[in-house]
């Protein structure tokens, strides 16, 4: 029998969810009945462990014979079921499990099973897209960077997010508008910002506060976050983001004629440096973006002007996407003058780390209408 039960005020679960990730993408599903994602789990049987719950229901919904790796968060969670319209309160155990003895990382990057009368539809879910998708838990999308390394207690109500983000934003506000305190490092505690910005990681919390999404036109920080921005494939923004002071020392604080007239032997000492990301198809890439970078400075008369004109020299706003009809169309002409590594989901992130593209979240306190 599952541990649940159903009162006037609502229902209470009690489940647990698998956590299971590789190569900076967390495995999520959906059903036939839910719109959003959510995580492989379910609600655990009288006078069963939890432990013994999470590998059941990984059985159950992946076919798979999985491994406890070690419990991650302990969470209450009050919320309100879109598609049920009901009220529910949950207390669910996250467990990281391993599945690398499985044959699961061989059935691609989107695959369907049937449980009973269920089917479910898996996905491997980019960290960086996280903050974009229709995902439950909410805490899952900035708590997975940071793997606590023992159980950690986490209390969410769902439901309160948003107006809680948006009162501390007017909060903010009123505090600096009354003058009781003078600068923004006293304030940043008070501040909500975009669901993707780690808070812990102040060098990323002054990118998204002072660089992200703001409209640039200086082609020198139009070449350095052009040659960025691929070395994130397969890793995330963050990381590249941490390295950013390495490259520019790497790649000579990103001259373009020098990184066009970079050889072989400039290949295998960056190759070697440790500092940044290893990774030669990038570091070719970056040198051959470089040379079509330069190409179109000489026939736009600079970069700026052409990256600019997709739209007409206009910032379009819009959230919950990783690509876009603009961003397929920015990407099949650089990659038609020869460009490399500048998928439609890279271009995407580029448009919008220079203010191209506008995706401050409501909730953040930079957040503008247009």
């Amino acid at each position: 029998m599952d541990i649940t039960f159903k009162t006037e005020q609502g229902r209470f679960n009690y489940r647990v969810c698998a956590i299971i990730i590789h190569n900076e993408k967390i495995l999520a599903m959906k059903d036939e009945h839910a719109p959003y994602y959510y995580l492989p789990g379910g609600r655990v049987k009288l006078h069963e462990t939890a432990e013994s719950a999470v590998l059941r229901e990984v059985k159950e919904e992946l076919e798979i014979d999985a491994e406890i790796v070690r419990p991650l968060w302990l969470n209450q969670s009050f919320f309100k079921e879109e598609m049920k319209n009901e009220n529910y309160h949950e207390i669910c155990l996250y467990y990281l499990v391993d599945i690398t003895k499985t044959d699961l990382l061989f059935r691609g990057d989107k695959f369907t099973l049937y449980e009973r009368e269920h089917t479910n539809q898996f996905e491997w879910l980019a960290f960086r897209r996280l903050k974009e998708e229709y995902l439950y838990p909410l805490f899952i999308k900035k708590e997975i960077y940071h793997l606590p390394k023992h159980l950690t207690l986490i209390i969410e109500f769902e439901w309160l997010s948003n107006l809680y983000c948006l009162l501390k934003k007017y909060i903010f506000i009123l505090i600096m508008k009354n003058g009781v305190v003078n600068d923004m490092e006293e304030t940043n505690n008070l501040l909500c910002r975009c669901s993707w910005c780690n808070l812990k990681n102040q060098l990323y919390v002054k990118y998204h506060d002072e660089e992200w999404g703001i409209p640039s036109y200086d082609d020198k920080k139009l070449f350095e976050l052009l040659i960025l921005e691929p070395f994130q494939a397969g890793l995330s923004w963050e990381t590249v983001l941490m390295k950013r002071e390495s490259f520019r020392q790497a790649f000579d604080n990103f001259d373009i004629d020098k990184i066009c007239n970079y050889e072989e032997t400039k290949v295998l000492e960056l190759l070697q440096d440790a500092s940044i990301i290893r990774n030669r198809r990038k570091i070719e890439a970056a040198i051959v973006n470089a040379k079509v970078f330069r190409e179109i400075q000489k026939e736009w008369g600079s970069f700026s002007s052409y990256i600019w004109h997709f739209t007409n020299r206009e910032v379009i706003y819009e959230v919950n996407k990783t690509c876009s009809e603009l961003s397929d169309h920015v990407s099949k002409d650089l990659k038609k003058r020869g460009m490399k590594f500048i998928g439609t989901t890279i271009i995407y992130s580029y448009l919008q780390a220079i203010g191209v593209i506008y995706s401050d979240d409501n909730g953040c306190f930079l957040y503008k209408e247009k």
